[in-house]
Formats: C-alpha cells, structure tokens, sequence
C-alpha cells in the first residue's frame, strides 16, 4: 500500500511517501505563512523522486495536532482534497502521538508526555502510553500555568517538546529532581514519516481515524472591529 503522510503542527513540516512500512522519499521545509505553497510542491517533488501518480497511492495520513493553526489546517485540506478523486481514505492522528513515538525510540520509555507552548506562560501537555509499538493516550489533554508542569510528571518516564528551546527552562526546572524522568533537550518535530507508520499500523489493527479536524487547545477567539460603525442614513424629509 503506499500511503502519503503529511505533518505541519510544528516549525519544520513534512511530507513522506511509505510502501508499507518502507519510507520511499520524504521532504522537510521550515513552517511559514507559505505553507500551501510548500506543501504542494513537496508532494509534487516526492512524486517525481519516486516515479509515482497520484492515483497509486492507496491512503493518506496527516498529523492534526496540537500545533500551527495554519499549518494544520492546511495539512489537513491538503490531505482532504488529494483523497477526494479517488476516495482514498484519510486517518488523522494527534503529532504529538508521533513526537512520543520519536522519543520512545529514543529512550526506551513506555510512558511519556509531550509538551507544547499554550502561550501566556503555560503548557499542553499529554500522557502516551506505548502498547505493541503504538502510542495510545491516556487521559485528556491538559493546558496549565508552567510553575505547575512537575505534577504531570508523577508517572512518566519521559517528556518531550517540538517547542524547545522555548520551554527549555520550564521542563529543566520541572524535571530537577527526578532521576528516572528521561529529558529530550532538543525538539522533538513530529515527522510525517512517523504520522504515515502509526496511520498504517492503525488501520491494520482496525482503529478508527480521529475526526478529520485539528487539535486546537484553545476556544475561538472573537475581536470586534476596530473601524467605527457606518452612519446611519439622513431621514428624506417627507
């Protein structure tokens, strides 16, 4: 089966073509506001490295998140709108799933959890469990004042972030003390060519996609208009 893989949640993207579990060419590029762009000719690359038409591949994974609110949401259209002529399936999974993934290769935890920058001096954060080389979520997604992250730290056996170094200090801090805390200091980038691997590994086992639509932590946010309102209309006189 070869399956397309998108990831663009963190400050570099990616795009990988897979043949089952063999990775067959895979792109990386800096996260801008050029996202679309980049993208699209990073499938059209990888196309041309492998001698491949669009219409041979079978499935698409993308990674929804937490992360860029462009980049996700284009990695998603991306992926959404290359499935549609062929009605190829789409599974959307969390990055930070991929980025835990990443760390356990790395480290050998079982248990990990993975950071992101909420802004505003605080952290998301959540726990993945490996269970037969798939890392599964235990518990929700939580969003809390950086001075508090050592508490989620109780039961994992490492953390990691795609934000560092803007969370260096903070999970150093968290982290002192704890010998059996296992540190990643440097970014941990959800890469597409993992997002691909857990998509394929998860549809063999029969586990359904996510909902198709990116991981955002926070509520909307509504500004109102700057400009000052129109005037009304004078009155004809009668």
């Amino acid at each position: 089966m070869i399956l397309l893989a998108l990831d663009a949640s963190a400050s570099l993207e990616s795009a990988a073509l897979l043949n089952q579990e063999r990775l067959l060419a895979a792109r990386q590029w800096p996260g801008d506001r050029a996202h679309g762009r980049q993208l699209f000719d990073a499938v059209r690359s990888l196309l041309d490295e492998t001698g491949l038409a669009p219409d041979q591949i079978a499935a698409y994974a993308v990674g929804l998140g937490p992360g860029s609110f462009t980049g996700l949401r284009m990695a998603l259209a991306g992926a959404c709108g290359m499935a549609l002529p062929g009605g190829a399936p789409v599974h959307g999974l969390p990055s930070a799933a991929a980025a835990a993934a990443e760390a356990a290769a790395e480290t050998g935890a079982a248990r990990l959890l993975v950071c992101g920058d909420a802004r505003r001096d605080r952290i998301w954060s959540a726990c993945f469990t490996l269970q037969d080389g798939l890392p599964e979520q235990d518990g929700a997604w939580q969003i809390d004042p950086a001075e508090t992250l050592a508490e989620r730290l109780a039961s994992a056996d490492a953390v990691c972030t795609a934000d560092w170094p803007a969370l260096a200090d903070p999970l150093r801090r968290a982290c002192a003390g704890r010998a059996g805390v296992a540190l990643l200091a440097r970014p941990v980038i959800p890469a597409a060519a993992t997002v691909g691997r857990l998509a394929r590994l998860r549809m063999l086992r029969g586990l359904p996609s996510l909902p198709l639509v990116p991981l955002y932590l926070h509520p909307a946010v509504f500004v109102p208009p700057s400009f000052p309102a129109a005037k009304a209309a004078p009155q004809e006189s009668p």
